[in-house]
This record gives structure tokens, sequence and C-alpha cells, in this order.
């Protein structure tokens, strides 16, 4: 199968050219992933507050920055240093552009404008180097919990669980990112989708997952402010 849950990877598209940004969200969306663009460092920052991407396509040339310094200030800190970068160029003179973005921690480097096949090879690419256990696995664990994507069941100690459609959808989005944040946001636009939705369905959601994993419903912790991170060390 690949990757467990496409639409679940938040990928984070800083770019101020507005037709380069559609053709970006095009081919990506095509692909299944979950898109936000922000044109300016300043929106890409509070885009980051809200929610860690799982990936951030960085233009280095934005009307309020270099994007190399915007990769500098992620990479030193500790909530965001982990976060695949891939920058994009509109310039081909770029050999020491390059080594200066693969230095300041950039994963990858892309030279627009780019075939749609190239830039959907290098995001994959990127992916699979930073989440390894998303790919080339049919199955995902954390702890006594192992999550089967190809027919979409929940086990907890080998013990199918009986979840709805959307507690299991969840549960996936949290097995995905285990110790990681994720805000209410994050969560419905990855689960629910479009449409009008609250953020008490996360929470109502949260407490009937909780429960049916009994006692290692508490690894679901809620963090005060932000949302909910799924602790295990494995």
């Amino acid at each position: 199968m690949g990757m467990g849950d496409l639409k679940n990877i938040r990928i984070l598209v800083v770019d101020d050219d507005m037709a380069m940004a559609d053709l970006i969200e095009q081919i990506l969306s095509k692909e299944g992933y979950s898109l936000h663009r922000s044109p300016s460092i300043a929106d890409a920052q509070e885009a980051v507050r809200r929610t860690l991407p799982d990936l951030i396509l960085l233009d280095r040339n934005l009307t309020d920055g270099d994007g190399a310094d915007f990769c500098q200030e992620l990479k030193q800190d500790e909530k965001t240093k982990k976060i695949p970068i891939l920058f994009l160029s509109g310039t081909k003179k770029d050999l020491s552009e390059k080594v200066l973005g693969l230095h300041l921690g950039g994963d990858d480097y892309i030279i627009k404008p780019f075939h749609h096949e190239e830039l959907s090879a290098r995001v994959k690419v990127v992916l699979r180097r930073s989440y390894p256990d998303l790919f080339g696995k049919a199955a995902l664990r954390a702890g006594p919990l192992r999550l089967d994507f190809e027919s979409k069941k929940a086990f907890l100690n080998k013990k199918e669980l009986s979840l709805t459609a959307k507690e299991y959808d969840l549960l996936s989005a949290l097995v995905q990112r285990k110790n990681r944040v994720l805000t209410r946001e994050f969560l419905l636009q990855s689960v629910w989708g479009e449409g009008v939705h609250t953020e008490k369905l996360v929470d109502v959601t949260i407490g009937s997952l909780r429960k049916k994993l009994g006692k290692v419903g508490h690894k679901i912790m809620a963090i005060r402010g932000s949302g909910f991170r799924l602790d295990f060390e494995a």
C-alpha cells in the first residue's frame, strides 16, 4: 500500500507566487495530501504555530525575507526542528544556494519550473526518509496498538477494537504522529474534512476512543490550549 493515510500528511507551501502555489496544490492534492498555503514568512510562522506540518515546501525568495532564514529559525526550535523542508528556487545559478540550503537543515532542493512527476517524487523521497514507518508497511504500531491500513482495522494486544470509521481515522492520525501534539483544528481537517464541524466533535470522539482503548486510553494526553498527543516510546 505504501503510505498509511495521505490525507493525514499535512504539507505547508510557503511561496508568494500564487500561480506556482496553485500548481503545487493541484499536483499534491491529487496525490491525496492535505495542503496549506502561506504567501509570506510571517504567515508561515503563524501557520506553524497553529498546527505543525509534516513537510514544508519553502521558496527561497519571499516578499518579507529569505526562506533560508526561516529554515534556520525552524531548525533552532525544539518543536519544529524535525520538520523536513524541501526548498523551492526559481533560478538555476544554484549550486552554492543549494549547498547553503542543505547546510541550514533543508532536506532537498528543487528548481522551478519542474515536472509534475519530479515534485511528486521528491516529496515522497523526503517523507519516506523522515517518516519511514509510514512507507512500505500495511500496518503501523504504537505500543500494544496495531493499525492495519488495508482492512481499516485496529487491534489492541492482538484483539480487534470495535471502532467507528471516524474513531479509526482519529486513532490513525494519532498513531502516525505519536508523541507529537495534534491540534483540534488539524484533527478536524484530517479526520472530518471540509464542512461545518466544531472542535467539540474532536473532544467527544477522543472520549469515546479512550473508553474503547480501556487502560491504554490514558495514553491519549490532552494538552491544555493545544490539542492531543498519543504517548508511546515505540
